[in-house]
């Protein structure tokens, strides 16, 4: 049985999380996998209509993530290598909630996997 993780031990997803990117901003499909909780790699999917990137600040890029009617903002921004990645769907997770990994997973998909490593618009 999986060693379960206290309520207090977790994150709130309002709070950026960091991912160590690899050689030239690279995040594989596989990297991506290591900063998903057994919960949600095995329990939640999102499914992924709509990803619009809505602006680009100082602090980094905000996009659009939706699907139906249920929308959520992820603001990502890249400092020093890694990758940080917040999403306001106000949850309690070890690592990433799934709407950030989808969303991660579709930048992947379709601008590949150095995408983290220039502009993201």
């Amino acid at each position: 049985m999986a060693n379960r993780i206290g309520k207090d031990d977790l994150r709130n997803t309002k709070e950026f999380y960091p991912i160590r990117l690899g050689f030239y901003g690279a995040l594989s499909e596989g990297d991506l996998k290591r900063h998903i909780d057994n919960d949600t790699l095995v329990y939640k999917h999102w499914h992924l209509q709509s990803l619009n990137l809505q602006m680009v600040t100082r602090q980094g890029f905000i996009f659009s993530n939706s699907n139906g009617s249920i929308r959520y903002s992820l603001t990502l921004k890249i400092e020093a290598n890694t990758l940080y990645i917040a999403c306001d769907c106000d949850r309690r997770v070890e690592r990433l909630c799934h709407h950030a990994c989808n969303a991660l997973k579709h930048l992947i998909s379709i601008k590949g996997e150095s995408v983290f490593s220039g502009k993201l618009a």
